[in-house]
């Protein structure tokens, strides 16, 4: 038979899959923000599902509010003409879910109605304008006039701080004013690849097609949203012949760890099926960009019941893309359960992508595909530093320029109007006739003559001090007067700055699952415990000055009297809390048969008082009153070890370059530690649970209660005891006692392999227990991996990325101690494992974009389903 082409279906859906219906099922939801643009209304708007909507009265106090005509839902009334001269009008949206690094899907709704607020300028009928998000260009809008045709745009972004700018501007300064209807901020689990990509590399993602297939023709062009999908991603119902059709009513596992997408439940119960091939071709993209495609695959055709019996490749453009073996759905996940494959791949040079779906030559059964996201990916731009913003709002607010808002130096060509920006500063700044007035601030004028910035502000009612009576400025025309008012430095804000390094200093939580393992310990002589004590005082004098001591009043008021335990180890037990500033902090409370004690204590607060590196735990403070306390920031992902063998390892399992990336992290704060401390220091319980991750599965070490001074170590004092963890100790200390770095080096080695493996360091058999070194080591030997990998991983990873990681981590587990690798070399090795995995992937998605790929003319953002 032919094989089925849904091109018809395609090029219907990029015609008309802008046809949002709005009121489609959603309801509201913990982080998400609805915002209804021109509204005048003074309360929310509850629509038919419970999602409430917002006025932008709040949000945005510049354009018009206007009614639309033909609007036929409440959402749909109203529009927001911005007609002014600025460079951007900006939406600064934010709620409890933005932070920086979490990452949200950001959609902007437009439509015109029936009678457009105004004729576009250009000669063929075609409003064109820009949509900007943070310091990046979107899209570049593009609606005829007379179009009734609701218009959505997506965009999948990492927050760079606790807001994000969403903006409309003019395409050139004389272009078409800018309007919008509605803005949607929806935040997406840090476990989609999605995410893990924009956290590892800074791209974002333009949704290009969403599809939902396998749809009879009678259902009609509608969409699978909220609440059927509780991200409310918007699918398209993509239509077909009876005959390539196949549905079912079953329940369909979409939590599994064949993939971490939590598609709908509705989009997997239908799909579609091929002559026995299917081509899916897209046309329209951009040839410069990479495109990433996530499809998605689930068994319910009851006559499917073993392996092999449907198993099909996937080609893009003639290149097999599953390159580690046929796509075997049943044999993989058995029936009713989610799968995933997802590629990047680049369109041919007219823009074209044509994916086969083709049938082995022993399958029983044709091709079938449930559903599909295709994204264009492209680099994001950081946004404008901190530093910069903060004086460049201090001038708005004192001018009254706070109409201006987003990023005010990017993108390039959509700064604010009246200011030239470079990387570090301001070059000039033009405010003249701007109908400005009150006192120019002192630091714009402190170092007026520098000559380090060209200032204009003639024609505007300012005056350089508060204390004399404004008068007009001089216009550009008297050079004398003028020039009083040329060069002057911004920026003389180093004490706010490293106010603001301060608290980005402080770090984060640590959660401990057990202290290490005392597997022998030396007796210690009173005048050693003496001396001891001695040295605790001096230690404790010392920290009491550097660090903040809390009351243990203040522990009990923040803990709400040890309420809530999230962990518990020999040392104590670790508390969640809140502070009086509502910083949410992990509290480490001492028992009172904590063995090592104050020395412990001591121990760890002296080194996190003076060990700063953004991989190893931070530290806010102790108290030692009635209890030993420490102190840290809240880390809401937990251990590595509870990601990999916890309770939800395999409802969200870590993708392998979320595990490469939390061991490269790891390693470079082992390093830090080994070679960036005066005197090094050595960790001496490096374990998977003493890898804590942030909201963004950024790894830190934590636990230095047994860590010692590496300058004790070389000068010959011995040991007082020998500590680690089982399973994870140098079996070449356990000998020798003699404590080196490459203690550290081993216990890392075996935590890679705990990594790749994804089982306990310690395995128990039936009849022994084998060391998880020695149980790989096996299939090592005979060149074979796929028997030791982790099987939630399910095949998505790159063979010589995985090769890469285990002969590093071979080498760090060598008896010899001599014979193992820095932690530099480990680094190393590690980074160049990522550089295969991502390589692999994304076909060098990820590598620096060439000048031909920068310089585009596209607006860089394919908006939904135009096929751009």
């Amino acid at each position: 038979m032919e094989n089925y082409r849904p091109w018809f279906m395609v090029f219907w859906a990029s015609m008309t899959m802008h046809a949002l219906l709005w009121h489609t099922a959603r309801s509201q939801v913990e982080g998400f923000l609805s915002v209804e643009c021109g509204s005048s209304a003074t309360s929310d708007y509850v629509d038919s599902d419970g999602i409430v909507w917002v006025s932008d009265t709040q949000l945005m106090k510049e354009g018009k509010p206007l009614p639309v005509t033909g609007g036929s839902d409440y959402v749909l009334s109203t529009l927001r003409l911005f007609d002014g001269n600025q460079s951007k009008y900006c939406y600064v949206l934010s709620n409890s879910a933005v932070t920086k690094g979490a990452c949200f899907l950001v959609r902007a709704s437009i439509w015109a109605g029936i009678t457009p607020p105004y004729t576009p300028r250009a000669p063929d009928g075609i409003f064109r304008f820009n949509l900007i998000v943070d310091g990046d260009l979107w899209k570049t809008v593009a609606i005829t006039y007379g179009n009734t045709t609701w218009y959505a745009y997506e965009i999948y972004i990492r927050a760079q701080r606790s807001t994000i700018d969403v903006c409309v501007a003019r395409s050139t300064p004389n272009g078409d004013a800018p309007f919008i209807s509605g803005l949607e901020l929806r935040p997406l689990p840090s476990t989609f690849v999605t995410s893990i990509l924009m956290n590892m590399t800074n791209f974002i993602f333009s949704p290009v097609l969403r599809s939902n297939f396998g749809v009879l023709p009678s259902a009609g062009p509608t969409f699978i949203r909220y609440p059927n999908d509780q991200f409310d991603r918007l699918w398209l119902n993509v239509a077909a012949e009876a005959r390539n059709v196949r549905v079912t009513e079953s329940s369909i596992n979409v939590d599994d760890f064949y993939t971490n997408e939590n598609p709908p439940v509705q989009v997997m119960q239908s799909a579609l099926i091929g002559d026995p091939d299917i081509v899916l071709p897209y046309h329209g993209l951009d040839p410069n960009a990479k495109y990433f495609v996530e499809f998605y695959f689930a068994e319910i055709d009851p006559a499917v019941n073993a392996s092999r019996q449907r198993s099909f490749n996937i080609y893009a453009n003639g290149d097999l893309q599953n390159s580690n073996g046929a796509i075997d759905v049943f044999g993989t996940t058995g029936a009713y359960a989610a799968f995933t494959q997802y590629f990047v791949v680049g369109p041919t040079a007219k823009g074209d992508i044509s994916f086969n779906f083709t049938v082995t030559n022993t399958s029983l059964y044709p091709a079938y595909l449930a559903g599909a996201e295709l994204f264009k990916t492209q680099p994001s731009n950081p946004i404008t530093k901190s530093d910069l913003r903060n004086v460049i709002e201090e001038i708005k607010l004192s001018l009254g320029l706070s109409s201006y808002t987003g990023d005010p130096c990017l993108p390039l060509g959509f700064e604010y109007n009246w200011l030239n920006c470079s990387d570090s500063s301001i070059s000039a700044m033009n405010l003249q006739n701007n109908n400005l007035s009150g006192a120019i601030p002192a630091d714009l004028l402190k170092r007026k003559q520098a000559s380090l910035l060209d200032f204009q502000f003639s024609g505007n009612q300012l005056c350089e001090s508060s204390t004399v009576t404004c008068e007009a400025s001089p216009s550009p025309g008297n050079a004398s007067q003028k020039k009083n008012h040329l060069g002057i430095i911004i920026g003389a804000v180093v004490a706010g700055i490293l106010l603001m390094g301060l608290a980005i200093a402080i770090a984060i939580y640590f959660l401990c699952r057990g202290r290490p393992s005392f597997i022998t310990e030396q007796p210690v002589s009173k005048q050693q415990d003496l001396q001891a004590n001695e040295r605790d005082r001096v230690i404790k004098k010392v920290i009491s000055k550097t660090l903040q001591e809390f009351s243990f009043e203040e522990i009990m008021s923040a803990t709400d009297n040890l309420r809530t335990l999230i962990g518990e180890g020999g040392y104590g037990s670790v508390y969640k809390g809140r502070l009086n500033d509502d910083r949410i902090v992990a509290i480490k409370v001492a028992s009172d048969m904590a063995r090592q004690g104050s020395k412990e204590f001591l121990n760890e607060v002296n080194l996190l008082s003076r060990i700063h590196h953004k991989n190893l735990v931070g530290f806010l403070g102790y108290c030692d009153e009635e209890r030993l306390v420490l102190v840290y920031e809240f880390m809401a992902k937990g251990s590595l070890f509870d990601c990999l063998h916890g309770q939800n390892a395999r409802i969200s399992p870590l993708p392998w370059t979320a595990r490469l990336r939390i061991m490269i992290d790891a390693a470079q704060g082992l390093h830090y530690l080994h070679h960036g401390c005066n005197p090094r220091i050595i960790h001496r319980d490096i374990k998977s649970s003493n890898i804590l991750l942030n909201d963004c599965f950024e790894a830190k070490i934590s636990d230095f209660g047994i860590s010692r001074n590496y300058l004790v170590t070389e000068t010959g004092a011995p040991p007082t005891a020998l500590m680690g963890s089982m399973g994870y100790i140098d079996p070449e200390y356990l000998q020798t006692m003699k404590l080196t770095d490459k203690v550290d080096v081993y216990s890392f080695g075996v935590l890679m392999f705990e990594v790749v493996c994804g089982r306990p360091v310690i395995l128990n058999s039936s009849q022994q227990q084998i060391h998880i070194v020695q149980w790989a080591s096996s299939s090592l030997k005979r060149g074979v991996i796929d028997d030791i990998m982790d099987p939630i991983l399910n095949r998505q990873y790159d063979t010589s990325s995985v090769w890469k990681v285990l002969e590093t981590a071979l080498a760090c587990v060598e008896f010899q101690s001599s014979k193992r690798p820095s932690m530099s070399d480990v680094f190393l090795g590690l980074k160049e494992a990522e550089r295969l995995e991502i390589e692999s992937i994304n076909k060098q998605l990820f590598d620096p974009p060439s000048a031909e790929f920068m310089n585009q003319d596209d607006d860089g953002y394919s908006g939904y389903f135009d096929g751009r």
